[in-house]
C-alpha cells in the first residue's frame, strides 16, 4: 500500500510543477493593472484589473464590439 501511496504523491507533485510552469507562461488577458477598473473607474487593490466579475464582462464585451466595428470599417 506505502507504494501506491509514493506513487500517487509523486504524480500530485509532478502535477502541481506542470501547472506552476504552465501558469508562470500564462500571459494575462487585457491591460496591466493600474489601480482602477478599467470599466467604472473604481479604486482597487494592487494587481486587480476590475471591480468584480460583472465590469470584467462588461468591459469585455466593449472591447469585442469595438473590435467588431473596427473590422467593418476597413
Amino acid at each position: 500500500m506505502d507504494n501506491k501511496a509514493d506513487l500517487i504523491d509523486q504524480a500530485n507533485e509532478a502535477a502541481e510543477l506542470f501547472t506552476r510552469a504552465a501558469l508562470s507562461q500564462r500571459k494575462p488577458e487585457g491591460p496591466a493593472a493600474t489601480g482602477h477598473c478599467f470599466n467604472c473607474d473604481a479604486r482597487l487593490a494592487t494587481g486587480l484589473r476590475w471591480c468584480d466579475q460583472h465590469c470584467r464582462e462588461d468591459w469585455s464585451k466593449r472591447q469585442r464590439a469595438d473590435a467588431l466595428r473596427k473590422a467593418d470599417a476597413e
